[in-house]
């Protein structure tokens, strides 16, 4: 069927293209951009501070002389032991 003979209402196929392209061109839509949610930051529970007495602690262990000669002594910090 040739274009020229058209229904009441219906336009030319080249005529529909063109208008599909000026609808494309003028009618873009612009995204929105989707807002980040913050995360939360967990608190961190504070340890209670013991007093000093309560950490020094009497244990047996290897002293710092080598030998492996066990010794009485404190425990203060990582296993560094001072006898008395």
């Amino acid at each position: 069927m040739p274009n020229t003979v058209l229904k009441k209402g219906k336009k030319k196929k080249k005529e529909q293209k063109e208008e599909k392209k000026k609808k494309k061109t003028t009618t873009k839509k612009k995204k929105k951009k989707k807002k980040k949610k913050k995360k939360k930051k967990k608190k961190k529970k504070k340890k209670k501070k013991s007093s000093q007495e309560d950490k020094k602690e009497e244990d047996w262990g290897r002293g710092r002389g080598g030998n492996g000669v066990e010794v009485r002594g404190e425990i203060t910090n990582r296993n560094i032991f001072f006898v008395y």
